[in-house]
């Protein structure tokens, strides 16, 4: 998005990541019998969150799958609720508190963030849920978004699926061991300081003091 505004508009941009600050805690052990999927955000129809329903029919019985939604779109919140109370392996939520999610989440294995690309603002995300992810120690797992995907290779955090599609990303996971998921997980916690709100918070105060002159 960045580049885009620099080439589109002729400004320059550095990119401040919509992370959380760091917070102290480790990765929690893997069960190899449940490996526990989380996704947590808005209940936001143009993000395709029917899809994990699909994801799950395609997954094997390790994986459960918690939506923690905040429903703020009455309509598509009660569609996934009813969805959720007749699938064996999903289970719907309350949201809680932005500053509690990384200690809500690190109950959990890995973290789920299926965004279809189907706008530029969409293809280019880098949302405040992989940060939290990471902050919450926990693995990830995503389609390919190219933002999102530089950052779980470079730092080993997960799997990224070959495609935009469900059976691509159940493949990468049915794959997976306990000791790989893990592995994730102690990436995350190796990963933490780094892709947190300290890590922005020079640089941020010094553009603020460039555009301000102090």
């Amino acid at each position: 998005i960045a580049e885009h505004y620099t080439r589109e508009y002729g400004r320059p941009c550095e990119v401040v990541t919509n992370a959380p600050f760091f917070v102290e805690q480790a990765p929690r052990p893997v069960d190899p019998e449940t490996i526990r999927i989380v996704y947590h955000g808005a209940t936001n129809s143009s993000r395709g969150l029917d899809g994990m329903f699909q994801l799950m029919d395609e997954l094997d019985r390790r994986f459960t799958l918690d939506l923690v939604l905040i429903p703020n779109d009455p309509a598509a919140y009660e569609s996934l609720r009813r969805k959720a109370e007749t699938h064996p392996r999903v289970c719907l939520k309350p949201p809680v508190p932005v500053e509690e999610i990384p200690l809500y989440l690190n109950k959990y294995d890995l973290g789920l963030y299926m965004l279809n690309p189907s706008v530029p603002n969409q293809k280019w995300a880098l949302p405040n849920k992989l940060f939290e992810f990471v902050q919450a120690r926990l693995g990830v797992a995503i389609w390919p978004s190219p933002e999102m995907a530089k950052l779980v290779k470079a730092h080993g955090l997960g799997v990224v699926a070959e495609e935009y599609s469900t059976g691509a990303l159940a493949r990468a996971l049915n794959a997976l061991q306990a000791e790989d998921v893990a592995r994730f997980k102690q990436a995350a916690h190796a990963a933490a300081f780094a892709l947190s709100a300290e890590s922005n918070r020079s640089r941020l105060l010094q553009i603020v003091g460039e555009m301000t002159g102090s």
